[in-house]
């Protein structure tokens, strides 16, 4: 056994604990932290897979290439801060496990804020993880961990920041847009900050999202990469639809408050998956979904905690989490990457 696959086992099994016992938060998340850090420092001493070896070459890249290409220059976030982080420190895999800290001690900072369970951050980074790895076996190169950290920004503005705090507004669209200058396709999300409880931004809401559907429909390349990976489109739009239905059954298809706003941007989520499934190919299709799942479990996590209670509430947690871990071992391409040396 890997070290790498004994730490994410680590994660798991302490993810069930937390499901059965609401222990004090801040041990949990710094219990989580800690095999954080452990999991990053030995994932990126492991033998480097596709997507990571194009990061690391490209940090060898002059600054003139950063800064005279709008490849790099549209997405600035993540390439110049990283291409820094190494001008300073000149070790590719110091740089990585930085970036790897430091943008997941922020996340959980902000989590944390929410009063977000303990369970919850082993299950978030035990599915996210899962899905990102798979998503750099299908679509490898340069894509997918900017991804993977524009997600972190997509999911703290449309669900962590508080909508009734001082200029929470602005907050979330600064928030969205770091997202956005990490990776362009966050722009596909950025409609979701406006279902809100104040009624006044739905007008909004609509306008954007038919600027965003008229942008993927002129503007995005239509079927340029229509291969199909280990598991067909259909598989991940099949397991979207059934997480809303799970969404829906918890509430017992009744809606209320802010139970009819995370209904919405489930429709939305759907709306849009579907959308850039039948004008994107597969690949890019996959790469929108991904962030949609990512987004889903947070509304289904809010709905188990505030629908049940004692009992009942720990056995739908467990049901909850084994539903979404079992798929994770079933990707032959996230056992793959963890068994590396």
């Amino acid at each position: 056994m890997s070290s790498l696959f004994l730490v994410y086992i680590i994660i798991c099994l302490f993810g069930i604990f937390f499901c059965f016992f609401d222990i004090n938060r801040k041990i949990g998340y710094l219990i989580f932290f800690i095999l954080f850090i452990l999991f990053s420092i030995i994932a990126r001493n492991s033998e480097l897979q596709v997507d990571m070896i194009n990061y690391f070459q490209i940090l060898d890249y002059d600054w003139d290439t950063y800064l005279n290409n709008s490849y790099y220059l549209k997405e600035p976030v993540y390439w110049l801060v990283s291409k820094l982080l190494f001008s300073i420190i000149h070790n590719e895999l110091f740089v990585f496990v930085l970036i790897d800290v430091f943008s997941m001690a922020l996340f959980l900072y902000v989590v944390y804020k929410k009063n977000v369970s303990n369970y919850f951050i082993f299950l978030f980074f035990f599915f996210f993880l899962s899905f990102f790895v798979f998503f750099v076996s299908i679509m490898g190169f340069q894509n997918i961990y900017r991804q993977y950290l524009a997600t972190f920004f997509i999911f703290s503005s449309v669900f962590l920041i508080d909508e009734r705090a001082k200029f929470s507004f602005v907050k979330k669209n600064i928030t969205m847009l770091i997202s956005f200058l990490t990776h362009n396709v966050s722009a596909l999300f950025y409609p979701l900050i406006y279902l809100s409880i104040d009624k006044k931004y739905f007008k909004y809401f609509l306008i954007i999202v038919s600027l965003v559907f008229y942008f993927v429909w002129n503007f995005l390349d239509t079927k340029s990469s229509s291969e199909t990976g280990e598991v067909g489109a259909g598989v991940f739009l099949g397991f979207l639809i059934f997480l809303f239905f799970g969404y829906s059954l918890i509430n017992k298809f009744k809606f209320h408050g802010q139970e009819i706003i995370n209904f919405s941007k489930f429709i939305y989520l759907i709306a849009l998956s579907i959308f850039c499934l039948l004008l994107l190919g597969q690949a890019q299709f996959k790469r929108v979904v991904m962030i949609a799942l990512v987004l889903s479990i947070y509304m289904i996590y809010n709905a188990i905690e505030l629908k049940f209670k004692s009992n009942d509430k720990i056995l739908i947690r467990i049901t909850f989490f084994i539903v979404l871990i079992i798929p994770c071992f079933m990707f032959k391409s996230v056992k793959n990457f963890l068994m590396v040396q």
